[in-house]
């Protein structure tokens, strides 16, 4: 049984009899995706990041599987690595062929799609996708995940 209470930092969950703790209405949001993403659309690595309204920071979510973050070494205003930069700018990124050039071979990931979660005109969230296989993903694979994102693949 869920029961929830609201309170100012959020609202509390509790599984009877046991409370499990503090969610914020974004992270739930954003695992609610995550769930349907793991339904249909395939991948080897997935991250979550949800995004402080105050600050605008990104925080990642964990998740069973493991995660990464694109260019982590380069800063933008919300924080680190590309999922700061889709999160400011409100536009997902693809990229089929990643890594192509000889430094950066070992590195698994050679799909990769970043994209925004915005609700009413803000960014809640950014969910990152990789896959090992180049050209694993392209315009179908973006617009199946833009649909789940924005509501009409629920």
């Amino acid at each position: 049984m869920l029961d929830n209470e609201t309170t100012n930092r959020g609202t509390l969950y509790s599984f009877y009899p046991v409370e499990f703790g503090y969610f914020d209405e974004n992270e739930l949001e954003l695992r609610r995706l995550i769930e349907l993403i793991r339904e249909r659309i395939e991948y080897d690595w997935i991250s979550c990041f949800v995004r402080d309204p105050l600050d605008s920071s990104l925080t990642e979510i964990e998740l069973e599987e493991k995660g990464f973050n694109l260019i982590e070494s380069i800063r933008f205003s919300g924080g680190q690595g590309l999922a700061a930069w889709v999160a400011e700018q409100q536009r997902p990124i693809l990229l089929s062929a990643v890594h192509k050039s000889q430094r950066f071979r070992s590195n698994p990931v050679k799909s990769f799609i970043c994209c925004p979660v915005i609700r009413d005109g803000e960014t809640i969230g950014v969910i990152n996708l990789g896959h090992t296989k180049v050209n694993a993903y392209g315009k179908k694979t973006l617009n199946a995940l833009l649909d789940i994102v924005n509501g009409e693949g629920a």
